[in-house]
Protein backbone atom coordinates (compact mmCIF):
# COMPACT_ATOMS: atom_id res chain seq x y z
CA UNK A 1 0.00 0.00 0.00
CA UNK A 2 1.27 3.46 -0.19
CA UNK A 3 1.52 5.46 2.50
CA UNK A 4 -1.14 8.61 3.27
CA UNK A 5 1.31 10.97 2.55
CA UNK A 6 0.18 14.72 3.22
CA UNK A 7 -1.21 16.30 -0.04
CA UNK A 8 1.09 19.26 -0.46
CA UNK A 9 -2.07 21.81 -1.13
CA UNK A 10 0.08 23.90 -3.63
CA UNK A 11 -0.96 22.35 -6.81
CA UNK A 12 1.64 21.36 -9.75
CA UNK A 13 1.29 23.14 -12.31
CA UNK A 14 3.92 21.14 -14.47
CA UNK A 15 4.58 18.22 -12.75
CA UNK A 16 5.50 16.23 -15.84
CA UNK A 17 8.13 18.57 -16.55
CA UNK A 18 9.27 18.29 -13.27
CA UNK A 19 9.42 14.35 -13.13
CA UNK A 20 11.78 14.35 -15.84
CA UNK A 21 15.29 14.30 -13.99
CA UNK A 22 19.01 13.96 -15.54
CA UNK A 23 18.06 10.33 -16.18
CA UNK A 24 15.00 10.12 -16.63
CA UNK A 25 12.86 11.12 -19.48
CA UNK A 26 10.02 8.99 -19.52
CA UNK A 27 7.60 11.83 -19.18
CA UNK A 28 8.87 13.91 -22.17
CA UNK A 29 7.28 11.50 -24.31
CA UNK A 30 4.29 12.42 -23.27
CA UNK A 31 2.19 14.97 -25.96
CA UNK A 32 1.29 18.12 -24.49
CA UNK A 33 -2.30 17.03 -24.48
CA UNK A 34 -0.89 13.80 -22.36
CA UNK A 35 1.12 16.25 -20.35
CA UNK A 36 -2.12 18.30 -19.33
CA UNK A 37 -3.91 15.40 -19.10
CA UNK A 38 -1.04 14.24 -16.36
CA UNK A 39 -1.42 17.22 -14.79
CA UNK A 40 -5.10 16.97 -14.13
CA UNK A 41 -4.88 13.24 -12.92
CA UNK A 42 -1.51 13.45 -10.67
CA UNK A 43 -1.72 13.93 -6.74
CA UNK A 44 1.12 15.83 -5.32
CA UNK A 45 2.47 14.70 -1.55
CA UNK A 46 4.53 15.65 0.82
CA UNK A 47 6.43 13.29 3.71
CA UNK A 48 8.44 13.82 6.26
CA UNK A 49 11.89 12.55 7.47
CA UNK A 50 11.09 8.43 8.41
CA UNK A 51 7.68 8.43 7.11
CA UNK A 52 7.12 5.55 5.41
CA UNK A 53 5.93 6.03 1.10
CA UNK A 54 5.62 2.09 0.57
CA UNK A 55 5.06 -0.42 2.77
CA UNK A 56 6.15 -4.01 1.84
CA UNK A 57 3.33 -6.43 1.02
CA UNK A 58 1.03 -3.93 0.30
CA UNK A 59 -1.15 -3.40 -2.68
CA UNK A 60 0.03 -1.22 -5.53
CA UNK A 61 -1.78 1.50 -6.45
CA UNK A 62 0.22 3.59 -8.38
CA UNK A 63 3.59 5.26 -8.90
CA UNK A 64 5.38 8.19 -7.12
CA UNK A 65 7.59 9.85 -9.02
CA UNK A 66 10.10 11.90 -6.74
CA UNK A 67 10.54 15.46 -7.22
CA UNK A 68 13.13 16.32 -3.83
CA UNK A 69 13.99 14.08 -0.97
CA UNK A 70 16.14 11.07 -0.46
CA UNK A 71 14.10 7.65 0.08
CA UNK A 72 15.94 4.21 1.30
CA UNK A 73 14.35 1.04 0.40
CA UNK A 74 14.57 -1.91 2.32
CA UNK A 75 13.74 -5.89 2.55
CA UNK A 76 12.45 -7.42 5.42
CA UNK A 77 12.66 -11.51 5.78
CA UNK A 78 10.04 -13.35 7.59
CA UNK A 79 12.26 -13.41 10.76
CA UNK A 80 12.06 -9.91 11.02
CA UNK A 81 15.38 -8.63 9.69
CA UNK A 82 15.82 -5.63 7.52
CA UNK A 83 18.09 -4.88 4.45
CA UNK A 84 18.77 -1.85 2.70
CA UNK A 85 18.30 -2.10 -1.07
CA UNK A 86 18.65 0.94 -2.62
CA UNK A 87 18.50 4.91 -1.67
CA UNK A 88 16.44 7.32 -4.48
CA UNK A 89 16.19 10.41 -5.04
CA UNK A 90 15.22 13.23 -7.76
CA UNK A 91 13.58 12.16 -10.74
CA UNK A 92 13.58 7.67 -9.27
CA UNK A 93 10.09 6.48 -10.24
CA UNK A 94 9.13 4.31 -6.69
CA UNK A 95 6.67 1.28 -7.12
CA UNK A 96 7.08 1.01 -11.17
CA UNK A 97 7.97 -3.19 -11.00
CA UNK A 98 5.42 -3.38 -8.40
CA UNK A 99 2.58 -1.41 -11.19
CA UNK A 100 4.00 -3.26 -14.10
CA UNK A 101 4.08 -7.00 -12.55
CA UNK A 102 0.84 -5.81 -10.75
CA UNK A 103 2.13 -7.53 -8.07
CA UNK A 104 2.38 -6.18 -4.16
CA UNK A 105 5.29 -4.30 -3.18
CA UNK A 106 8.36 -6.71 -2.40
CA UNK A 107 10.18 -3.70 -0.54
CA UNK A 108 8.99 -0.93 1.98
CA UNK A 109 10.16 2.52 0.83
CA UNK A 110 10.99 5.20 3.74
CA UNK A 111 11.61 8.84 3.63
CA UNK A 112 15.21 9.77 4.65
CA UNK A 113 14.28 13.50 4.46
CA UNK A 114 12.01 15.75 3.79
CA UNK A 115 10.14 14.78 0.44
CA UNK A 116 7.83 15.65 -2.26
CA UNK A 117 6.55 13.04 -5.39
CA UNK A 118 3.69 13.47 -7.53
CA UNK A 119 1.59 10.43 -7.02
CA UNK A 120 0.63 9.19 -10.68
CA UNK A 121 -2.57 6.36 -9.93
CA UNK A 122 -1.84 2.58 -11.57
CA UNK A 123 -4.72 3.21 -14.16
CA UNK A 124 -3.41 6.11 -15.49
CA UNK A 125 -0.23 5.19 -15.90
CA UNK A 126 -1.41 1.87 -18.14
CA UNK A 127 -3.03 3.89 -20.04
CA UNK A 128 -0.44 5.94 -21.26
CA UNK A 129 1.66 3.21 -21.71
CA UNK A 130 -1.45 1.83 -23.87
CA UNK A 131 -2.09 5.11 -25.86
CA UNK A 132 1.53 6.43 -26.23
CA UNK A 133 4.52 3.57 -28.15
CA UNK A 134 6.84 6.24 -27.18
CA UNK A 135 6.16 6.19 -23.47
CA UNK A 136 5.47 2.63 -23.39
CA UNK A 137 9.29 2.13 -25.06
CA UNK A 138 10.62 4.29 -22.44
CA UNK A 139 9.23 2.92 -19.58
CA UNK A 140 10.04 -0.54 -20.82
CA UNK A 141 14.06 1.17 -20.97
CA UNK A 142 13.58 2.16 -17.10
CA UNK A 143 12.75 -1.04 -16.37
CA UNK A 144 16.03 -2.04 -18.23
CA UNK A 145 17.81 0.24 -16.24
CA UNK A 146 16.76 -1.45 -12.95
CA UNK A 147 18.04 -4.66 -13.81
CA UNK A 148 21.27 -3.42 -15.48
CA UNK A 149 21.58 -1.71 -11.58
CA UNK A 150 21.01 -4.66 -9.96
CA UNK A 151 23.50 -6.45 -12.02
CA UNK A 152 26.22 -3.90 -11.17
CA UNK A 153 25.86 -4.11 -7.80
CA UNK A 154 26.38 -7.82 -7.71
CA UNK A 155 29.85 -7.39 -9.08
CA UNK A 156 30.44 -4.63 -7.04
CA UNK A 157 29.40 -6.84 -4.11
CA UNK A 158 32.59 -9.32 -4.96
CA UNK A 159 35.16 -6.20 -4.31
CA UNK A 160 37.16 -5.68 -1.51
CA UNK A 161 34.91 -3.95 1.59
CA UNK A 162 37.18 -0.85 0.77
CA UNK A 163 36.27 -0.63 -3.01
CA UNK A 164 33.16 -0.74 -2.33
CA UNK A 165 32.71 1.92 0.22
CA UNK A 166 34.71 4.21 -2.70
CA UNK A 167 32.35 3.14 -5.62
CA UNK A 168 29.35 4.14 -3.19
CA UNK A 169 31.17 7.52 -1.87
CA UNK A 170 31.63 8.07 -6.44
CA UNK A 171 28.24 6.74 -6.98
CA UNK A 172 26.58 9.37 -4.43
CA UNK A 173 28.99 12.21 -5.07
CA UNK A 174 27.16 13.17 -8.16
CA UNK A 175 23.80 14.13 -5.87
CA UNK A 176 25.61 15.17 -2.57
CA UNK A 177 28.71 16.36 -3.42
CA UNK A 178 30.04 19.96 -3.97
CA UNK A 179 33.44 21.23 -3.82
CA UNK A 180 34.41 23.81 -1.52
CA UNK A 181 36.75 27.14 -1.87
CA UNK A 182 39.83 24.44 -1.34
CA UNK A 183 38.87 22.38 -4.36
CA UNK A 184 38.16 19.45 -2.57
CA UNK A 185 35.18 17.65 -2.96
CA UNK A 186 32.77 17.45 0.08
CA UNK A 187 29.92 14.94 0.38
CA UNK A 188 26.92 15.05 2.74
CA UNK A 189 26.16 11.03 2.63
CA UNK A 190 22.43 10.63 2.81
CA UNK A 191 22.80 7.09 4.57
CA UNK A 192 24.48 6.46 8.50
CA UNK A 193 27.15 4.11 8.72
CA UNK A 194 24.92 1.73 9.83
CA UNK A 195 22.65 2.29 6.64
CA UNK A 196 25.67 2.04 4.75
CA UNK A 197 26.82 -1.05 6.23
CA UNK A 198 23.14 -3.08 5.66
CA UNK A 199 23.37 -1.56 1.91
CA UNK A 200 26.88 -3.33 1.53
CA UNK A 201 25.69 -6.33 3.35
CA UNK A 202 28.73 -6.44 5.52
CA UNK A 203 29.15 -5.69 9.24
CA UNK A 204 29.10 -2.03 11.30
CA UNK A 205 32.94 -2.92 12.62
CA UNK A 206 33.61 -3.49 8.72
CA UNK A 207 32.74 0.01 7.40
CA UNK A 208 34.12 2.09 10.71
CA UNK A 209 37.53 0.44 9.95
CA UNK A 210 37.50 0.86 6.13
CA UNK A 211 36.70 4.79 7.08
CA UNK A 212 39.60 4.74 9.08
CA UNK A 213 42.11 3.45 6.99
CA UNK A 214 41.14 5.91 4.13
CA UNK A 215 41.41 8.51 6.56
CA UNK A 216 45.05 7.02 6.95
CA UNK A 217 45.36 6.90 3.81
CA UNK A 218 44.68 10.48 2.99
CA UNK A 219 41.72 9.65 0.55
CA UNK A 220 38.91 10.40 2.36
CA UNK A 221 38.09 11.92 5.57
CA UNK A 222 34.94 11.10 7.16
CA UNK A 223 33.15 13.60 9.73
CA UNK A 224 29.24 12.20 10.72
CA UNK A 225 27.79 12.33 7.85
CA UNK A 226 30.60 14.52 6.13
CA UNK A 227 33.02 13.17 3.71
CA UNK A 228 36.05 15.39 2.20
CA UNK A 229 38.06 13.80 -0.76
CA UNK A 230 40.75 15.50 -1.61
CA UNK A 231 41.76 14.16 -4.86
CA UNK A 232 38.82 12.47 -6.53
CA UNK A 233 41.04 10.78 -9.39
CA UNK A 234 43.22 9.01 -6.85
CA UNK A 235 39.82 7.53 -5.69
CA UNK A 236 38.72 6.71 -9.09
CA UNK A 237 42.47 5.29 -9.83
CA UNK A 238 41.80 2.62 -6.61
CA UNK A 239 38.50 1.64 -7.91
CA UNK A 240 39.69 0.89 -11.29
CA UNK A 241 42.70 -0.75 -10.02
CA UNK A 242 40.46 -3.51 -8.77
CA UNK A 243 40.74 -6.91 -10.27
CA UNK A 244 37.92 -8.45 -11.96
Amino acid sequence: MTSRGKPNGEGCPDCARDCIGKHNLIWANLSPGEQHLFNEIRIPMSFKRRQIVIHQGGFSSGVHCVLSGVLAQRLTDPQGNTVLTRVRTRSALIGLDSVVLDEAHHVSTEALTDTSTCFIPKDALMWFYQANERFARSLTQELAREVRHFETQRLIASFQIRTRVLQFLYDVADEFGDYNDEGQLVISLPLSRQDIASYMGVRHESITRTIRDLARDGIAIFHKREVTIDDIDRLLDEIEGEPF
